[in-house]
């Protein structure tokens, strides 16, 4: 693992994104708010060195340096689980894949909750849901920009809810 950023592991917050760790009870899944858990436990950790898209996520799948935030979508529901590094779309490393799999088995949802899987809709990046608003969303993704400005790390943030995305209810 790699060098852990302490102003963006410590307060739960980056940027405009500001998260609590979910609560039990009603809405998500116990799998799903483990899965939430583990990413947001990760917060702050980042590829080593940054740029080289050399990250644990995609070497727990037996991958060398690539894009990873599938990997770490994959990671995060596959370690809270059955920890038999295969998870239900297939090929862990594609945005793709889940969207696929989502499409096919009729997994989309109109509107993130806690514990959903996004994907943008042009297949270019995914994380997880860890709240909603119903106006933004908000996020832990891996592969993504931290304070720095770079694109490696493991970071919150929140978005807008639009046509962007697609919505996925995995459990």
């Amino acid at each position: 693992m790699s060098d852990v950023d302490p102003g963006q592991a410590a307060d739960g917050v980056l940027g405009d994104a500001a998260v609590r760790p979910p609560e039990p009870g009603e809405g998500p899944s116990a799998a799903a708010l483990r899965a939430v858990a583990a990413g947001l436990h990760q917060q702050g950790r980042r590829e080593e060195p940054c740029g080289s898209n050399r990250n644990p996520y995609s070497t727990y799948f037996g991958f060398g340096a690539q894009f990873w935030c599938a990997d770490f979508v994959a990671w995060c529901i596959d370690t809270t689980g059955d920890r038999d590094r295969h998870v239900a779309w297939g090929p862990p490393s594609a945005v793709r894949n889940i969207t696929a799999w989502a499409v096919r088995d009729r997994l989309v949802v109109p509107a993130p909750a806690c514990g959903d899987i996004f994907t943008y809709r042009n297949g270019a990046h995914c994380g997880l849901v860890t709240g909603s608003n119903g106006e933004r969303f908000t996020t832990i993704e891996g592969n993504t920009t931290g304070r720095d400005g770079k694109t490696c790390w493991v970071a919150q943030h929140t978005r807008r809810i639009d046509e962007t995305y697609y919505f996925v209810r995995w459990d």
